[in-house]
């Protein structure tokens, strides 16, 4: 990975982003989870809209999570022509003129750890907490904290017995402030399953961004208050400050747990 773009997702991988990956398609992705956007593949070319979301501080390491793809096998004609270059580029205008939905829903809960080489289908929804072992194909739908392993993958065994799941559920540590976490992150695996009062994140803007796969660059589009997307320049000031400084590689940085609290 660039350094540069290394240091664009540290500096917002802090914050609720929106994540344009190509064109007018995007993944809407929570708090600590921001480079697993990256790992979203095969979007359709004419797609427009909302891909799905994931949730927050989840890791995806070497693998990939598809938007589309799969052959609709219980149809007559059951491929996309990717061979026949004529064919495909009508076939795909075809379906942005129609307004025919290209890629399957991606939705994948909170804690969500899928290991190298794992492959998510399109379609499949996976639970908050859920492990997906190295390898492992998941083609169906995935539940809460279980672990899946296996092509294709299927649950094996649950991460932890009812009583700390049921805790975990209670507290969704997931939720709690960034701040929070921070401040309290020697005692975290302790308050993730205590049901006392905890400092749970706030509502905030969403980053909005859109990714160059080709230059492997992030570029800042605005934020978006609820589903209203506004220009940067409408962001307070030491937002704005915040935002230049990720994208600059000279003089001092600095992180800011919840920057539009401090603006």
């Amino acid at each position: 990975m660039p350094p540069a773009l290394a240091q664009t997702l540290f500096f917002f991988g802090h914050y609720d982003c929106r994540v344009y990956l190509r064109g007018q398609a995007y993944v809407d992705v929570g708090r600590g989870s921001l480079s697993c956007a990256l790992k979203v593949t095969q979007i359709p070319e004419h797609h427009v809209g909302s891909l799905g979301s994931i949730g927050n501080f989840c890791e995806f390491s070497t693998s990939e999570i598809h938007a589309s793809g799969e052959h609709a096998n219980e149809l007559p004609i059951n491929i996309g022509f990717a061979n026949s270059p004529m064919i495909a580029r009508r076939a795909d205008e075809m379906s942005a003129r129609t307004g025919l939905v290209q890629a399957a829903p991606i939705n994948i809960g909170h804690n969500v750890v899928i290991s190298a080489g794992a492959r998510v289908l399109a379609g499949v929804q996976v639970g908050d907490g859920v492990v997906l072992g190295a390898a492992g194909v998941l083609t169906r739908n995935a539940e809460a904290f279980g672990i899946y392993a296996g092509l294709p993958a299927r649950r094996i065994r649950e991460r932890f017995h009812e009583g700390v799941r049921e805790r975990v559920k209670a507290t969704q540590w997931w939720n709690f402030s960034t701040a929070y976490i921070a401040e309290n992150i020697s005692r975290l695996q302790e308050l993730a399953v205590t049901e006392r009062s905890h400092e749970y994140q706030t509502a905030c803007p969403r980053f909005v961004l859109a990714f160059d796969n080709t230059q492997q660059s992030i570029q800042c589009l605005g934020f978006a208050d609820g589903e209203q997307v506004h220009a940067l320049t409408q962001a307070p000031v030491k937002v704005r400050e915040y935002v230049l400084q990720a994208f600059s590689q000279k003089g001092q940085h600095y992180w800011v747990a919840d920057i539009w609290r401090q603006a």
